[in-house]
């Protein structure tokens, strides 16, 4: 299995996405993002590793050099003149993207993860690209008490309970009663 690390409050930048998150997110390695500038675009991080961090990033003549953190491991795109980036007939102005260094922040293993805020982080992306910032004011309170996830014993125990032991008790009532009822 891949290595997993945690994206601490402190590693996620000022931003509406990350602005009503309070937990850590959870991902797996993931390379860093170095944007590019570009005219006409807006380019600006939104998570990020620790100063501490190093990651190593090949050059033109395919030697490694090393990259202090702290490092974008996602960025927030904003596109104000396409026409600018782009051969396009009649542009509408605007346009976002959002990316992140790996796909695994949005994969079903880690958002169900109790504690991590992986899902709240995919959900406020989406609202913030379809500019909906309704959404990212409204969203519901995450800091409520999530119910516990069952682990597989306990889900056997659940089973054998439902399946067994219930039955079991009224099948014993069921043969107490026939039994005394055939001696009276």
């Amino acid at each position: 299995a891949p290595s997993t690390f945690t994206i601490s409050p402190s590693g996620m930048l000022p931003h509406p996405i990350t602005e009503s998150l309070r937990g850590s997110i959870v991902t797996e390695r993931t390379p860093p993002i170095l944007p590019l500038p570009v005219d006409a675009v807006a380019i600006d991080p939104l998570l990020s590793t620790t100063p501490s961090a190093l990651s190593l990033e090949p050059d033109e003549d395919g030697n490694w050099i090393p990259i202090e953190g702290p490092i974008s491991i996602g960025v927030v795109v904003e596109i104000a003149d396409p026409a600018a980036i782009a051969d396009v007939e009649n542009p509408e102005p605007g346009g976002r993207i959002v990316m992140l260094g790996s796909p695994a922040i949005a994969a079903n293993s880690l958002i169900q993860i109790p504690n991590a805020w992986n899902s709240d982080l995919v959900r406020n992306a989406i609202a913030w690209l379809v500019d909906e910032d309704v959404q990212l004011a409204s969203r519901y309170p995450t800091d409520t008490p999530q119910p516990p996830l069952l682990t597989l014993q306990d889900v056997k125990m659940v089973r054998n309970l439902v399946l067994l032991f219930i039955p079991g008790l009224a099948l014993l009532g069921a043969l107490g009663t026939w039994r005394k009822r055939r001696r009276l």
